[in-house]
């Protein structure tokens, strides 16, 4: 906007001038400045207006971007930067519009396959959003390969094929064994933030891959435990410290259960054990002095 200003600015400085030599004969100096400085101010405030009222055309990047469709209907890129934008804001039905439209005009394939799953998904097209998650994976490269395999992944445990999702990401990890530690991220991710229910089966995926894995095993089970399953966290943390004697958060968490379990005595001998492996282990001080107050004490 503020270069399309420039010419107008031009135009208005040489009308000025053009008056002011008009009316060198019967106007004086004095009034003259005045009225220079009015016709100024004018012509200011008119660019700033024009300016303020064009600026809500670009408020927010979905309308940005609806301006670059609308100039360039033919940009592939212009479509898919739009549909992109209306994924965002949760608008699943355009975003698929204008992603589908991006696609015919060739912009960049995989992405735009993911972004078009994303929005199928939003929609609760499960089938057809993993159909375009897939076409993303063939398409990706590198690292970016691994994005759109978590994509397909949820949503095939969403249709309520679990067994197979899991198959299919044990298949990727054994092809690609450096991709564990960006899942193992993903499901922690996942655990912490309340989504246990989603996070497990990746677990499950990574124990059937990385079954040597304590830290695999110590994640699986704390997922397990939040998600009340607290016998069978036992067993991934009994498996965790027959592979690492001295892990003391397995230790520790081992004992949280068994207290869950009502087991305190064998609570307070997992306790002891973490806290003689790692001395500066507060909390699992603070559990210790508790169960000496109320053998039962959880908390």
């Amino acid at each position: 906007m503020y270069l399309a200003s420039i010419p107008v600015l031009i135009a208005a400085a040489w009308l000025i001038g053009w008056c002011g030599r008009l009316g060198r004969g019967w106007i004086d100096r004095r009034h003259f400045r005045s009225l220079v400085a009015s016709a100024g101010l004018i012509t200011a405030g008119g660019l700033a207006l024009a300016t303020y009222r064009r600026n809500d055309d670009y408020a927010t990047a979905r309308m940005l971007y609806a301006h670059d469709v609308a100039m360039m209907p033919e940009s592939g890129v212009a479509h898919a930067n739009l549909g992109t934008a209306y994924l965002r804001e949760g608008r699943f039905a355009d975003a698929v519009a204008q992603l589908e439209i991006a696609l015919q005009l060739g912009a960049d394939a995989d992405i735009t396959e993911q972004n078009l799953g994303a929005a199928l998904e939003g929609l609760g097209f499960l089938r057809e959003a993993e159909s375009h998650y897939r076409a993303a994976l063939r398409l990706a490269h590198g690292e970016d390969y691994f994005s759109p395999q978590f994509d397909l992944f949820r949503v095939m445990v969403a249709d309520g094929r679990k067994a197979e999702a899991i198959r299919e990401l044990e298949d990727s990890l054994r092809a690609h064994p450096g991709r564990a530690k960006v899942t193992m991220q993903l499901a922690r991710g996942w655990a912490q933030t309340g989504l246990v229910k989603r996070a497990l089966p990746l677990y499950e995926a990574l124990v059937a891959c990385f079954p040597d894995a304590p830290d695999v095993r110590n994640d699986f089970g704390i997922a397990l435990a939040a998600s009340g399953r607290v016998a069978e966290a036992v067993e991934q943390y009994l498996e965790a410290i027959r592979l690492a004697p001295a892990k003391a958060e397995a230790h520790y968490n081992l004992a949280m259960a068994r207290l869950a379990e009502r087991h305190p005595a064998e609570a307070r001998r997992e306790f002891a054990a973490a806290l003689n492996l790692r001395p500066d282990f507060i909390e699992c001080r603070r559990m210790l002095e508790r169960l000496a107050s109320n053998p039962l004490s959880s908390r």
